[in-house]
């Protein structure tokens, strides 16, 4: 019949084999082997010890060596690890056991100087902006540009191997009288950098004297080619020098960032086309539609949202046209939702958006989103 012994202190410096050991006072450790359960009120563990049962420590648990502990840890005091400490079963602190599934469980504060993982399970995670890997954040100044003039200025360029995202634009007439300011976003030709031109303006607008404008662009404006830029020019009569512009934004690196210009600056003809297209058989997120008209006189543009036939394009139609936009002459029209929110999503291959104008040519269209198989 088994019986209990009780020893009120054990001093060895050998490898030392228990079957069950329940220590309630002070326990130094220098080399222990447990194939059972072991049961410490405060312990300190300067060697090597061996546990293939479970640990449960209710005071403070030092460890200097080495632990390989096999079965559970509940430290419900402090634990100081300055060794290593390699745990197969869960391990607990500040309650007694874990929830199922959980191989670590913290009631408290936990503290690290560095996490590893992606972190894609997390919740609750609140940004505070700053730099990441893969994207510097929150209110980068991609230009600060004073004294627009009659010849033209480029307000920035696209770096190599990198996608930008103009969040907003500031434009400010020092002066008392009223000049015209003219932006274009120039896609570049084999990776040079291109001429603004009609065809590729996004804003024309009079500014009445001291007064400023403010253009938003939620989920952003992409340059996504090296050598992609914005451009800006005042009409031959303004005052050289007057205007002022800030454009406000992010940049990261290509490769970690999905947004782009789905379409490049195109115009619309008066016959709807499919200009975004599901062709692959992935998923499209569509975030903002710029539109800017380039004559002046009215257009209307109509846009239809068109779910494939069979694998196939299929026909717009009064049941599939989700919106119809007026645009006044030489008017500019950010279409899209806040922050991070989806204008609309192509799913299928051949979902298709059409657009259609009044006038072949005279709406420049730009749309930006992301592509892929996770989007």
């Amino acid at each position: 019949m088994p019986r209990t012994l009780q020893i009120e202190s054990i001093n060895t410096t050998d490898t030392s084999t228990f079957n069950h050991i329940n220590a309630t006072g002070s326990t130094i450790l220098s080399n222990l082997i447990v194939s059972s359960q072991v049961s410490f009120n405060n312990t300190t563990n300067s060697g090597s010890s061996n546990i293939l049962g479970n640990a449960n420590i209710s005071g403070n648990a030092n460890i200097i060596g080495s632990s390989n502990i096999s079965g559970n840890v509940n430290i419900s005091g402090d634990a100081n690890i300055s060794g290593n400490a390699n745990i197969i079963g869960n391990f607990s602190v500040g309650r007694t056991g874990v929830d199922a599934g959980v191989k670590m469980q913290v009631v408290g504060v936990l503290k690290a100087t560095q996490f590893s993982g992606d972190g894609s399970l997390l919740t609750g995670i609140v940004g505070v902006g700053g730099v990441s890997s893969s994207f510097t954040v929150n209110n980068i100044i991609l230009n600060n540009l004073t004294g627009i003039n009659p010849t033209g200025n480029i307000l920035y360029t696209n770096p190599s191997s990198t996608i930008s995202l103009v969040r907003r634009v500031d434009i400010m007439n020092s002066n008392d009288n009223i000049v015209n300011t003219q932006m274009f976003y120039v896609p570049s030709i084999s990776n040079a950098v291109s001429t603004m031109s009609a065809s590729n303006k996004i804003l024309d607008v009079d500014l009445p004297g001291k007064s400023s404008l403010r253009l938003l662009v939620p989920n952003g404006m992409a340059l996504s080619r090296t050598n992609d830029t914005i451009q800006a020019i005042i009409d031959a009569s303004g005052f050289n020098g007057s205007l002022n512009i800030k454009m406000i934004g992010e940049t990261g690196t290509a490769g970690n960032i999905n947004m782009r210009d789905l379409v490049g600056i195109t115009g619309i003809s008066s016959t709807a086309l499919p200009l975004v297209r599901n062709i692959t058989n992935s998923k499209i997120n569509i975030y903002n539609m710029l539109f800017h008209n380039t004559s002046s006189s009215v257009e209307t543009v109509k846009i239809f949202d068109v779910l494939n036939s069979g694998g196939n394009l299929a026909a717009i139609s009064s049941g599939n046209q989700i919106s119809e936009l007026t645009l006044s002459g030489a008017d500019t029209l950010i279409f899209g939702e806040e922050y991070n929110m989806i204008l609309n999503r192509l799913q299928n291959t051949n979902d298709s958006l059409y657009f259609s104008t009044t006038t072949s040519g005279a709406v420049n269209l730009m749309v930006f989103g992301e592509t892929g198989a996770n989007v």
